[in-house]
C-alpha cells in the first residue's frame, strides 16, 4: 500500500514559512499569487529582486517542518510517498531543505494534473479540492486540529474501511 501525503500544510507550516519570507523579502505576501501554481522566478520579477532571494530563504526550511512528522514511522509499513503542487525545481528544493524526505519513499510534483500519482491507495491532503480531483480515497488533514498521530489514526481508519 502506498500512500501519499501533500506537502504544504500537511507537513510543513507554509503560511509560517511564507511570513518569514515576508521578513527576509519586503512586499512578499502582497505579490504572492492567489491562483495557479507558484513560480519563484515569476515571483522574483514582481518584486525587482534577483530570483536567488527567495532561493536563500528555503536554507531555513527545516523549522518550519511540523515536529511531529517522524510520527510517520508508525506507518512503516507503508510506502510513503509526497505528492505536492507546485514550480518542480523549488518545491523539490524546499521538501529537501526542510528534512522531510528521509520520511517517504519518493517525491512526486505535480503542476497541472491531478494528485493520483505513483500509484497510490490514500492521498491525504489539506485541500478539499484536491481529494475530490483524485481517483482514491482521502483523508482531508486540519493541522490546526490534529497532530500526525491523530492523522496517521484516521489513515489507518479509512485504508481498513476499504478492506
Amino acid at each position: 500500500m502506498r500512500i501519499g501525503f501533500d506537502f504544504d500544510r500537511v507537513l510543513f507550516r507554509t503560511d509560517e514559512f511564507k511570513e518569514h519570507l515576508e521578513e527576509e523579502i519586503p512586499g512578499f505576501l502582497e505579490t504572492y499569487p492567489s491562483e495557479g501554481v507558484y513560480d519563484p522566478q515569476e515571483h522574483a520579477e514582481k518584486l525587482g529582486i534577483d530570483p536567488e532571494r527567495i532561493e536563500q530563504a528555503l536554507e531555513d526550511a527545516e523549522r518550519f517542518l511540523y515536529e511531529d512528522v517522524q510520527d510517520l514511522e508508525e506507518l512503516e509499513s507503508f510506502d510513503l510517498v509526497i505528492v505536492s503542487r507546485g514550480d518542480e525545481s523549488f518545491q523539490r528544493k524546499k521538501i529537501e531543505s526542510s528534512g522531510a524526505r528521509k520520511y517517504f519513499d519518493e517525491i512526486f510534483i505535480v503542476q497541472e494534473r491531478d494528485k493520483d500519482v505513483g500509484e497510490i491507495d490514500l492521498l491525504a491532503d489539506d485541500n478539499t479540492e484536491e481529494l475530490e480531483r483524485v481517483e482514491v480515497p482521502g483523508v482531508k488533514v486540519d493541522r490546526s486540529r490534529e497532530d500526525m498521530s491523530e492523522i496517521t489514526d484516521r489513515i489507518r481508519e479509512k485504508l481498513e474501511e476499504q478492506e
